[in-house]
């Protein structure tokens, strides 16, 4: 019995030995055994690296080829960093009857050819001499027809590109399946059907950030000084573009290189335009930070566009990741030093911000850190939160938490600059409402002179102002005799309603001054008292001149320009300004008017305009219109290019009239 036993032991033992003396063979995949309709190739297939176009023969030798498993890629496999040409080898056994067969292969690395014993039946990419990185999609390969049962002989023909050698492991990702066509065309539809729900979360958070832009943009168009609208929409629209162009391209064959140098340009637009907004909308300066994180961006931006050429994919990731990084430091320092300075809506945007450069930081080490194998446990990006009824990441989140707290600061403060504007528009409206009032439309008619008065405004409300008022309307005329009057022409520092109150003010002392006294030195002297104190550190120049019937003329300025007569410049005894001194003094210049001479006031506004290459109008061309009509001169003041109020007041004494 002991040596009964013996002997099988020896006998099991030589068998086992003979087994793995024999060479490995590959699994044979087999469709005929119980009829079904498809089989996956997850068994062994044989594999051999270099090129030989004889290794499609169903008859060629591949024992001593090397096995490995035909569902994942031969980086994990004992190559790693392979890149170029290899071959895989396998067989089937199909049944017997006229079922259409397929192949589907959902993922093989880079490029492929599929041989049935010996025949090309299809592939995906370029192969060499022209081979070219696309992007890879899911084949399903019609296998020849035949009628008997037969073993088939695949051959696949492998090419991987050298610029994911250490990033993607070529060959297959995935298990190949062969089988009924009909079921294999229905799971290659499933397969894009669940490829398209994975990235649901990206569809709609594009879809959100394009709606957002667009809506900002609109914000931008109807308040266009506000130009953080502007920098968020076009940072909202090429976000949801580099997601859109992305999700894109799993779907469509597209070179790789193109495909990544368009995204990586759109990225690096948005990062530029997502800096741009940050600073204006946190009043942030352009200092040392700011621009280191801008060559970041950019040189971000030029390594995505050398992978492939330079650069290996991993080794572009690598870089990249390290130059966005002043770009993250810079975002949140500005924004930790706005809101500790107090700022609502930097508090409320600092929690969003911080959790989304928190993810994106964290995510970029972890990725990094598995490529460079410094641990080989988690290969994710991102933090998956959610996989039904589809997938939702950490990133999702931070992003659509950031998109809401934007916009709801966004559209408060669009609500309260619009309550600004229409308080300010009331404003403006009032104080048009009193410059209609202070600058006469019609020039009251004095016997013996012709007077032209234009009023050119910088902006919808200015400062400068004139009048002119017949010597009748104060009782100053004597029985019958007609004529005379008093001019004033003035200019108020600034603009805007606070001018415009300026100017009622002065014209409204006028009014009441004249009544006691036409004599313009002591009409500056009145205004400059009832304006000390009241000019919100501001001044008036002035110009008040007293014309007789007779041509007599008696003028006092306050800091305003000498008017021209007949071209030339009265020499004036100057004052200063009104509103600066209490204790300012004005003298008084007389002078005779003739009949056919003219009168020309200006205002600064005609000396200070300039034109596109920066030059002045100047005196002498001021001078050598000054003999115009008001009308011509102040046009052409404008056109030459207005920057401040133009005022323009000829008056002429006219021949025959009495002197």
């Amino acid at each position: 019995m002991r040596e009964f036993m013996r002997r099988i032991l020896v006998a099991m033992w030589l068998l086992v030995m003979c087994g793995a003396l024999a060479p490995a063979r590959a699994q044979v995949f087999d469709l005929d055994y119980d009829r079904q309709p498809v089989v996956a190739l997850r068994g062994m297939w044989r594999f051999h690296t270099g090129d030989d176009l004889r290794w499609a023969d169903p008859k060629f030798d591949d024992a001593q080829w090397a096995l490995l498993r035909g569902d994942r890629d031969w980086a994990g496999q004992g190559h790693k960093d392979l890149s170029g040409m290899a071959w895989y080898r396998f067989k089937v056994v199909v049944p017997e009857g006229k079922l259409p067969l397929s192949l589907y292969v959902p993922m093989l690395m880079t490029s492929y050819e599929v041989y049935a014993d010996g025949v090309k039946i299809g592939g995906f990419g370029k192969m060499p001499p022209d081979a070219r990185a696309d992007h890879n999609l899911p084949q399903v390969i019609a296998l020849p027809a035949g009628q008997a049962a037969r073993t088939v002989t695949f051959a696949v023909r492998v090419w991987h590109a050298p610029l994911w050698a250490n990033y993607y492991g070529g060959g297959p990702h995935a298990a190949a399946l062969v089988g009924a066509t009909t079921l294999l065309q229905e799971r290659a539809a499933q397969d894009v059907s669940g490829q398209a729900w994975s990235i649901v979360d990206e569809i709609v958070l594009a879809i959100l950030e394009g709606l957002a832009g667009l809506a900002a943009l609109a914000f931008f168009f109807l308040q266009p000084s506000d130009r953080e609208y502007l920098w968020f929409g076009l940072m909202l629209l090429f976000s949801a573009a580099v997601r859109c162009f992305s999700n894109w391209g799993l779907s469509h064959a597209m070179g790789v290189l193109l495909r990544d140098d368009i995204s990586g340009t759109l990225t690096t637009l948005m990062s530029l335009a997502a800096m741009a907004f940050y600073r204006r909308f946190l009043h942030g300066k352009r200092g040392w930070l700011f621009w280191f994180a801008a060559s970041g961006v950019v040189a971000g931006g030029l390594t995505g566009l050398a992978d492939g050429t330079l650069l290996t994919v991993q080794q572009s990731q690598e870089l990249e990741a390290v130059f966005m990084l002043p770009f993250s430091v810079w975002v949140l320092a500005l924004l930790f030093k706005t809101a500790k300075a107090g700022v609502a809506d930097a508090r409320l945007l600092l929690f969003p911000v911080l959790l989304q450069q928190a993810a994106t930081l964290t995510g970029d080490a972890v990725w990094l850190s598995y490529l460079t194998g410094a641990q080989h446990k988690y290969a994710q990006q991102d933090v998956m939160l959610a996989s039904w009824p589809f997938y939702f990441t950490l990133s999702d989140l931070t992003a659509l938490l950031f998109l809401f707290v934007m916009l709801a600061i966004l559209i408060g403060r669009f609500t309260r600059t619009r309550r600004e504007e229409e308080r300010f528009a009331a404003e403006l409206d009032a104080a048009r409402s009193v410059q209609h009032v202070l600058i006469p439309d019609e020039i009251p008619p004095v016997a013996g002179y012709a007077i032209t008065g234009i009023y050119h405004p910088a902006s919808e409300v200015g400062g400068d102002f004139f009048q002119v008022i017949p010597l009748e309307e104060l009782g100053c005329v004597a029985g019958d005799q007609t004529g005379g009057m008093l001019v004033v022409v003035g200019d108020v520092s600034g603009k805007g309603l606070q001018a415009a109150m300026n100017v009622s003010l002065i014209v409204g002392s006028l009014r009441t001054l004249v009544d006691h006294t036409q004599r313009p030195a002591e009409i500056l002297a009145g205004l400059n008292r009832r304006l000390f104190g009241r000019s919100n550190g501001g001044f008036t120049t002035c110009l008040v001149m007293l014309i007789d019937a007779a041509g007599a003329l008696t003028v006092a300025t306050a800091g305003h320009l000498a008017p021209y007569r007949n071209g030339m410049e009265l020499e004036l005894e100057d004052g200063l300004p009104l509103g600066l001194s209490l204790d300012a003094e004005y003298g008084e210049s007389r002078f005779r008017l003739e009949p056919g001479d003219r009168l020309t006031m200006i205002s600064d506004g005609v000396l200070e305009a300039r034109n596109a290459h920066g030059e002045l109008f100047g005196f002498e061309r001021t001078r050598a219109l000054s003999t115009q009509d008001a009308t011509y001169i102040a046009n052409a003041a404008q056109a030459f290019g207005q920057e401040d109020d133009i005022t323009v007041l000829t008056l002429k004494k006219l021949v025959g009239a009495r002197a």
